[in-house]
């Protein structure tokens, strides 16, 4: 099966299926700590929903100690969840059911009737 090449918004994907990260991130300096050198992507939603975290941009730079520390920390994870979903939301125009379609839980405080 061949890999798309663009998102559902239309947005090119690199040649390992990324989008451009929707988070103000910089390649060398690490999303969490600022630190500079040398940084990975941590995908906000691993798993099952890696290659969708890859499409939507939702993605943040990372040195590898504060990598190491979101993946051994259930409350730094939690942390990204929110803010990944609160971004994704406020970038792509979507509703609590928009995003819940997409990645299968409401990882914010908040309801909708």
């Amino acid at each position: 099966m061949r890999r798309p090449t663009r998102n559902e918004y239309g947005v090119k994907l690199d040649k390992n299926g990324y989008a451009p990260t929707i988070f103000p991130c910089e390649d060398g300096i690490c999303y969490r700590c600022r630190s500079t050198g040398l940084t990975v992507r941590h995908e906000i939603y691993g798993g099952a929903l890696r290659s969708k975290s890859k499409q939507f941009g939702l993605w943040i730079n990372v040195c590898p100690q504060c990598h190491a520390a979101i993946h051994k920390s259930g409350e730094k994870q939690d942390y990204y969840h929110r803010l990944g979903q609160y971004r994704a939301m406020a970038y792509y125009h979507w509703t609590v059911a928009d995003f819940r379609r997409r990645f299968y839980k409401n990882y914010l405080d908040i309801t909708e009737d």
